[in-house]
């Protein structure tokens, strides 16, 4: 698909390759099969977007960091028309965010923008602009609505961390659904049945076998894990970092060792069969790159969720291998789902039955 000529004679060409804009809108149409008007409305937004950055004089970082100064130039700037000009809607502003925002992601995981960017990523993609409150981190649980709707769903939370913050399924617990939330943080359950008492909540990991395992926690705890090797690089990083908030959050605050089972055995375990009467409609995991080990505990036979969300933090490093042949969409295609969508790090696939 090329792209519109205004964006040409607006001279991005200082910014981004044409052919780097056209490689992501190909990209969705044909990983991610994306419809063609949304393709195309993507790349009139990502004109308006790489118009404005050329303006401004930014390379991609800056321009990753600048999304908060783009969205107040959106809400701000009116559009045009042959009856006058008018103010862009909150679904319109939403749309050309959700559209830089994704190409930029792209680029991230090509390695042709600085993962330094992402912080200006996950910051600007605040969906109340749309009037519509949002908990996940990248409005992940918007997607997931549009694929198996709003009211009373049921769910799987793995990984789940936050009764709110950054939560995948707090926007269904709102609308009278309710679940199975799981994760090793020894603080989370008591959150969890304090906040959300509908759910069923285990404190424990999900791996491929039972036993225990050492947890490494953090600061912050979204950068807690069960590999020491993600643990250590953490620990690399936060040492290289000058004191900042961000620094005190990716250092260790201790250890603990923590129970395992398969995600089979938690399912059977947490009483889940019998409250959602062998039917589910999203699988949430998000386990920081252990991810591949959950899918390997889990057959498919016992519960078949309608959709599955996982987090895919290995896209900046297998940058050069296709979404579809990742591990994790290798297992999911194998169990007869397709790839449908993806927002921020999550990947989407639906049930193909």
């Amino acid at each position: 698909m090329q792209l519109s000529t205004p964006t040409r004679r607006r001279g991005f060409r200082t910014i981004l390759a044409s052919e780097d804009i056209e490689d992501y809108l190909r990209f969705l149409r044909t990983e991610l099969a994306v419809s063609e008007d949304t393709v195309t409305q993507y790349a009139g937004e990502l004109s308006v977007f790489l118009a404005w950055s050329s303006d401004g004089g930014l390379g991609l970082d800056a321009s990753a960091l600048a999304l908060p100064a783009f969205a107040e130039h959106l809400r701000s700037t009116p559009i045009p028309g042959p009856k006058g000009a008018r103010q862009r809607s909150p679904e319109l502003i939403r749309q050309s965010l959700a559209a830089a925002r994704g190409l930029l992601l792209h680029l991230t995981a090509r390695g042709s923008l600085s993962t330094k960017a992402l912080a200006g990523l996950h910051d600007v993609f605040d969906l109340r602009d749309a009037g519509v409150t949002s908990y996940a981190q990248s409005g992940e649980d918007l997607q997931i609505a549009s694929y198996v709707g709003h009211d009373r769903i049921r769910y799987i939370d793995v990984g789940c961390l936050w009764p709110k913050t950054h939560s995948n399924t707090f926007y269904f617990y709102e609308r009278g659904g309710s679940g199975l939330c799981i994760d090793p943080n020894p603080h989370t359950a008591a959150e969890f049945r304090a906040q959300r008492p509908r759910d069923l909540v285990l404190e424990c990991a999900i791996t491929a076998d039972s036993g225990t395992l050492t947890y490494y926690m953090h600061n912050n705890p979204v950068f807690n894990t069960l590999s020491l090797e993600h643990a250590d690089e953490l620990r690399r990083r936060a040492a290289a970092m000058p004191p900042s908030p961000q620094r005190h959050g990716r250092e260790r605050s201790g250890t603990v060792e923590v129970q395992c089972m398969s995600l089979e055995q938690a399912i059977r375990t947490s009483g889940l069969l019998e409250r959602c009467d062998g039917e589910v409609d999203v699988l949430s995991i998000d386990t920081e790159g252990l991810e591949p080990d959950v899918l390997a505990g889990f057959g498919f036979d016992t519960l078949r969720p309608r959709l599955v969300v996982v987090e895919d933090v290995a896209r900046g490093v297998a940058r050069h291998q296709a979404v579809g042949e990742r591990p994790v969409a290798q297992t999911l295609i194998g169990h007869g789902y397709r790839l449908a969508g993806h927002v921020g790090f999550n990947l989407f696939f639906v049930d193909d039955s």
